[in-house]
């Protein structure tokens, strides 16, 4: 490492960080995951710069750290190939290289010049890699021979929860650390309250890549509910091609009525549509694909109640301070129960909201977090 010089209290060196995400500046888990990271790493005096394809870059003008965008030749399955990663990184000045897995391309490269530099490996490990149709066979192809190439040249392992650990991380059990990820508690707050937009919000990507989010699920559990005579509304925020089919789907049930869908929802714009309804539902159904749920913790900052099911990344944590309810998985009867409960009962929703900022205080805001990676950063150097 290059000693540099000091910054910050006496003690802290300053690293140079390379980032390698498969893209920045688009919705996803792992974008935000990045972007947040690292502006906190940046704010701590480490100079950190975001290797990746150059997609959705405008939404980042003023990130506070240094990018560099590389052309995407093409797209396989959900990830941009662009040769010039492998040039980049190895011109490149730094201390140690983070990336990403499930995002295949970047990961394997970012170990390639890791092996290659002889500088240290840090991946954090959100979920699987899984694939349909002909991409199934792609993924286990990746899994069973590349994958295993990738976690072993990683010094460090990051893992976001402890539950439903991934069958492939077995083998290096010794190089993990839990470290979840963080939520902006200043930027996600309950002040501001913009009034009523609805009685449940879901944030998601409408796509075949995220079908894993439960959202038909949720949709079955709100038509039990109107069958019931519970009326209420959903927001069902973002977009993607299978908004049609979704419609669809609701029309088939005969709630088209109480599902609203304003398509892409500007960040800026997400903090008045999580403290505008009364409870947030991310009813996942894949163990294997559920990285962590950072929608979970943009809600909980908000002040609101959280319905999870049993996979989420925090789910032992909602639990165990009442910020929410978990329920199974694929279970549309004990999701509806557990919307009416809240829907129903105004002060229990509320006294689990602030159960909820209160451990997004404590435990989750990315200032504590990218601290708790940059320690991680520094043993390792």
């Amino acid at each position: 490492m290059n000693p540099g010089g000091w910054i910050g209290a006496p003690g802290r060196m300053s690293m140079k960080i390379i980032q390698t995400p498969v893209r920045i500046g688009t919705t996803g888990g792992v974008e935000e995951y990045v972007h947040h990271l690292s502006k906190g790493l940046t704010s701590r005096g480490h100079q950190v710069t975001v290797v990746c394809a150059a997609a959705g870059e405008s939404a980042l003008k003023d990130a506070g750290y240094a990018r560099k965008l590389l052309r995407s030749w093409f797209k396989l399955a959900n990830t941009d190939i662009t040769p010039a990663l492998l040039p980049t990184l190895l011109s490149s000045d730094f201390d140690l290289i983070h990336t990403h897995i499930p995002t295949p391309w970047t990961a394997e490269i970012s170990a390639l010049v890791s092996r290659i530099r002889k500088k240290p490996l840090i991946l954090t490990y959100h979920n699987d890699i899984r694939g349909e149709g002909i991409y199934a066979l792609v993924a286990w192809t990746y899994n069973r021979f590349i994958l295993p190439l990738v976690l072993r040249q990683a010094s460090r392992i990051i893992i976001t929860r402890t539950r439903h650990l991934s069958p492939y991380l077995a083998p290096f059990s010794g190089k993990l650390v839990c470290i979840p990820p963080g939520v902006d508690s200043h930027f996600f707050s309950p002040g501001n309250d913009p009034g009523k937009r609805g009685d449940l919000f879901f944030l998601g990507i409408f796509d075949e890549y995220h079908q894993y989010k439960g959202f038909d699920v949720l949709l079955q559990a709100i038509a039990l509910l109107v069958q019931q005579g519970t009326d209420l509304t959903l927001i069902a925020g973002g977009r993607g091609p299978l908004v049609g089919r979704f419609r669809e789907l609701a029309s088939d049930l005969s709630i088209e009525r109480n599902v609203i869908f304003p398509g892409y929802i500007p960040g800026g714009e997400l903090p008045s549509y999580y403290a505008g309804t009364i409870a947030f539902v991310l009813p996942s159904t894949d163990p294997s694909r559920e990285g962590f749920g950072i929608v979970l913790l943009e809600a909980m900052a908000c002040g609101r109640p959280v319905i999870a099911t049993d996979i989420a990344g925090m789910a032992a944590e909602i639990e165990e301070c009442g910020a929410g309810i978990i329920v199974k998985r694929d279970n549309p009867s004990e999701l509806a129960d557990a919307i009416r409960r809240l829907v129903d009962n105004k002060p229990l929703a509320g006294r689990m909201g602030d159960a909820g900022r209160s451990l997004i205080e404590e435990r989750f805001d990315w200032e504590i977090i990218a601290g708790r990676v940059e320690t991680l950063y520094a043993g390792v150097l």
